[in-house]
């Protein structure tokens, strides 16, 4: 790689996609558990959480894990990114390992607990950012960006069908203490004694920035989607669909696989357009801008389309059990007329007796 100012070289990735897998592992976990837990008829419920109860200790990770952004970028300028991280991936682990321990004593220490690791995860990906903004050299950070990010959309993949085989092969317990161990594992054989240099954040002009505010909506409607579908695809497939844990994780990673790929097909395609001298920086960023826009095009259209005519109630057409009666019933009406021998209908009836007894009076 090529020298950079503000370091050594890089030689290495300094957040794995490994690691990344015991992030992604984090968030996966909770759907598939409460899969197993609490789906009527399979394994439980051990606990007594109806659906509010789960909700809620879902999206308590995310309460903790919005409030360290900001926090999570000045920390890493001021104290080094690769510590920072490292203390995160750290924390979390081990909270991940004490989760089936603290939901057997209390859903309130559960959710305290969870709260907590989506504190200390909050600060992970400001770290990463602030890593390679002083490490990677300019012509190259776009794809060293998109490798390291890539890992959560991998990690994803790997960890919704591992997840779902140890639930249904090894219980429950056993995907949150293999993370957690992969994580903390991880985090003893990285180097954290590496400090970067302060410098001084120019914080007025970054909050009256109207490009900054406008990559925040862009980055908050996008996790929007990410973490809900993350959270919530894997129990909607075998809900609604009847999937297995093991399928039903296989089956919901597949989009993070996609994503994954084009990642860093994008980061990689974006620097060989600047080495080669095809676009220059400038253009570049302009030649994104139009993709991004016509994707949001596309997700403004699919939204407004599916607000319209989406409906939450399962239609009669979409029932198979309405399927198979109305068949049934359609097969029952054909061969009831194909057998049945031919009958005088009450009206041929009454005609007939009308017409005997005009002729009797006529006699």
């Amino acid at each position: 790689m090529e020298p950079h100012q503000f370091g050594k070289p890089v030689t290495e990735p300094l957040t794995s996609p490994s690691e990344q897998t015991g992030v992604a592992g984090q968030l996966v976990n909770l759907p598939l558990y409460f899969k197993q837990e609490f789906e009527p008829g399979t394994f439980g419920p051990e606990f007594p959480w109806d659906r509010e109860i789960q909700g809620l200790i879902l999206s308590s990770f995310f309460y903790g894990y919005i409030a360290t952004q900001i926090l999570g970028g000045y920390l890493a300028c001021h104290y080094g990114g690769k510590r920072l991280f490292g203390v995160g991936v750290l924390a979390t682990a081990i909270f991940t390992i004490l989760t089936p321990l603290l939901a057997k004593l209390s859903v309130y220490l559960l959710t305290a607990a969870r709260v907590v690791e989506g504190l200390f995860e909050g600060v992970t990906y400001p770290a990463m950012h602030g890593l390679w903004s002083r490490w990677a050299p300019p012509s190259e950070r776009s794809r060293l960006v998109a490798i390291t990010l890539s890992g959560s959309y991998f990690g994803t993949v790997a960890a919704l069908p591992l997840s779902g085989a140890l639930a249904e092969n090894q219980g429950w317990s056993a995907i949150f203490y293999i993370f957690g161990e992969n994580k903390i594992l991880q985090t003893l054989f990285r180097n954290l004694d590496q400090r970067s240099p302060e410098i001084e954040v120019p914080w007025h002009n970054i909050l009256t920035s109207v490009p900054v505010w406008a990559i925040v909506a862009a980055h908050f409607s996008e996790n929007w989607g990410f973490y809900t579908l993350l959270t919530e695809l894997p129990t909607f497939m075998s809900d609604r669909f009847g999937y297995s844990m093991h399928d039903s994780g296989l089956l919901s990673a597949l989009p993070y696989l996609a994503m994954g790929i084009v990642v860093q097909a994008s980061g990689f395609l974006a620097d060989w357009l600047r080495t080669t001298g095809i676009l220059s920086t400038m253009q570049t960023i302009s030649e994104w801008q139009t993709v991004f826009l016509i994707s949001s095009t596309v997700y403004i259209i699919g939204a407004v389309v599916y607000a319209f005519l989406a409906s939450g109630k399962i239609q009669p057409w979409a029932s198979n059990n309405q399927e198979c009666n109305t068949l049934l019933d359609d097969q029952s009406h054909t061969s009831n007329e194909e057998l049945a021998p031919p009958t005088i209908t009450t009206t041929t009836t009454a005609a007939v007796e009308e017409e005997i007894e005009d002729d009797d009076d006529d006699d």
